[in-house]
């Protein structure tokens, strides 16, 4: 049994299709999936390997780069034609915001071009959802605006489903570790998981 953990926003793009390849090199393999927001003890909760996004906790696990991502405030385009662009970060805090559970409604952002630069934004809260896929669902359905994870978005603004509002804007910024507890050398499927979750975040990420 080959137990992982990781959060929703990779589910999709990043970890669901890097255990199907792990699944066709090892067809041996059985697989316990668990998609949360909380972390658990890998030991006490017999996981292999978690992944998640935020410096770790100092502990006996190994934890291995993958990469960073950010958040970007999006809405509908049926949004924006209806209510129009914010055209500043005042006019930004006074529309609907979308919280994912993990967010504040006072948050830390900065420029793109200058991430090391933080601004303290107060959002108007108009709805707080405890999954990523509810934040884009509502997001999709016109209700306001989302400060969303961009391997989630990008492909949604490619599409046209999403544009992004204020894009000389990010949100916070999020490496995500590959995080396991074995000591000496790692199982081979491990190691090649851990290619492959590389491999698929930098695909979503270069888009």
């Amino acid at each position: 049994m080959f137990s992982v953990i990781f959060p929703h926003a990779l589910e999709e793009k990043i970890m669901i299709p890097a255990l199907s390849q792990l699944s066709r090199e090892y067809p041996g393999l059985t697989l316990k999936v668990t998609v949360t927001l909380e972390k658990q003890d890998l030991v006490k909760n017999k996981l292999d390997v978690a992944v998640f996004g935020g410096e770790p906790k100092d502990s006996d696990y190994r934890a291995l780069p993958i990469a960073s991502t950010c958040e970007y405030f999006c809405a509908s385009p049926e949004y924006i034609q209806k209510n129009k662009h914010p055209k500043n970060l005042e006019a930004l805090q006074q529309r609907p915001w979308i919280a994912n559970q993990w967010q504040l409604n006072s948050i830390n952002i900065s420029e793109d071009k200058a991430p090391e630069k933080q601004i303290k934004v107060n959002l108007n809260e108009f709805a707080r959802v405890n999954s990523l896929p509810s934040a884009v669902a509502m997001t999709l359905q016109h209700l306001g605006v989302s400060l969303l994870p961009n391997i989630i978005c990008q492909p949604l603004i490619e599409q046209g489903k999403l544009v992004r509002v204020l894009p000389q804007y990010i949100g916070p910024q999020w490496p995500f570790y590959f995080i396991h507890p074995y000591k000496g050398e790692k199982p081979l499927h491990v190691t090649r998981f851990y290619q492959l979750v590389q491999h698929y975040f930098s695909a979503v990420l270069s888009r």
